[in-house]
């Protein structure tokens, strides 16, 4: 797949009936967390991310924050579309 039909199919997706509906997670995060999680998405490109990511992987926070990833896709009922995402993913990264 080019990029242009992966985006497309990106759009696709997130084009679904409910994705602008808003979801209410109720949880407690540790600071450490969110600290991190803001640090990587407000980082000026993602390659600065997969840094912080692979220096963060070995430990505990990298495992707390995948947890923490699925909780919020299961709160928010997107463990299948996340599915998805990732299956269009893979595919992409085979060509």
């Amino acid at each position: 797949m080019t990029t242009n039909e992966v985006a497309r199919v990106y759009d696709t997706l997130l084009s679904a009936p409910g994705m602008d509906d808003a979801v209410r997670i109720d949880m407690k995060i540790p600071r450490k967390q969110l600290l991190v999680l803001n640090h990587i998405l407000n980082l000026p490109d993602l390659s600065k991310a997969s840094e912080l990511l692979r220096h963060l992987e070995s430990g505990k926070l990298f495992t707390e924050l995948r947890e923490l990833g699925n909780a919020f896709l299961e709160k928010s009922s997107l463990v299948e579309f996340n599915a998805k995402f990732i299956t269009v993913h893979q595919e992409n990264n085979k060509s």
